[in-house]
């Protein structure tokens, strides 16, 4: 989903800090957020937001590789209700600059 938001700055931040960082796992993702965090600006609430969304992405992660628990739902069932819950989690957090 990430890839889908702003191209240039995606392949940015992939080929130049993502493939750069020494570290695995969960920290690699939360670095770059952070990175991204830094770009737009020195307000608290961009930290905290590029933050969470960081865990989220990792959450997503575990959530796709344990896939075979949602059988029984439909393909269309699962791109709804992950788009929901999407939608969901990100209005969540960006509600907290208000």
């Amino acid at each position: 989903m990430a890839n889908c938001w702003n191209h240039t700055v995606h392949n940015w931040l992939k080929n130049h800090v993502q493939e750069r960082i020494e570290v695995k796992g969960t920290a690699k993702t939360v670095i770059v957020m952070m990175v991204s965090a830094f770009w737009h600006g020195f307000y608290p609430m961009y930290y905290i937001s590029f933050l969470l969304t960081g865990m989220f992405v990792e959450l997503s992660k575990d959530v796709y590789r344990s896939r075979a628990l949602f059988s029984f739902m439909t393909g269309l069932q699962k791109r709804i209700v992950g788009n929901l819950l999407t939608m969901l989690i990100l209005n969540h957090i960006v509600v907290l600059f208000n």
